[in-house]
């Protein structure tokens, strides 16, 4: 259990926590709420145990599952794994945003202020 709430956790990622309250306010409250629900436990769940059992049973890499399942599907996970690579690589930056802005917060008179 603590793995599914890790990785569903890395998947929602920070954009998501910083806008989703926004995004509620400016689109009726709770009323945006529900297609966001329904679409985590209607799509977003099932694919992420569609994944973890599609890789648990091959016990292979992401390239070689979808070769496994046929061979014209070997691009998914090519694809995939280009997606990791270049997600990390502005994802590392967002992230250190948020530190500096989280440590610039405790300086007095704030940098932003003025």
């Amino acid at each position: 259990m603590t793995f599914v709430i890790a990785a569903i956790g890395s998947a929602i990622g920070l954009g998501n926590f910083w806008r989703f309250p926004y995004l509620c306010y400016k689109y009726g409250g709770a009323f945006f709420l529900i297609p966001y629900l329904l679409s985590f436990f209607f799509l977003g769940l099932p694919m992420l145990m569609l994944e973890f059992c599609i890789g648990q049973i091959t016990q292979k890499s992401a390239v070689n599952v979808w070769t496994q399942l046929h061979p014209r599907l070997s691009g998914i996970g090519i694809a995939t794994c280009y997606a990791s690579y270049v997600v990390g690589f502005y994802y590392t930056v967002i992230i250190a945003w948020s530190v500096v802005y989280f440590f610039c917060g405790f300086i007095s008179p704030l940098p932003w202020s003025s």
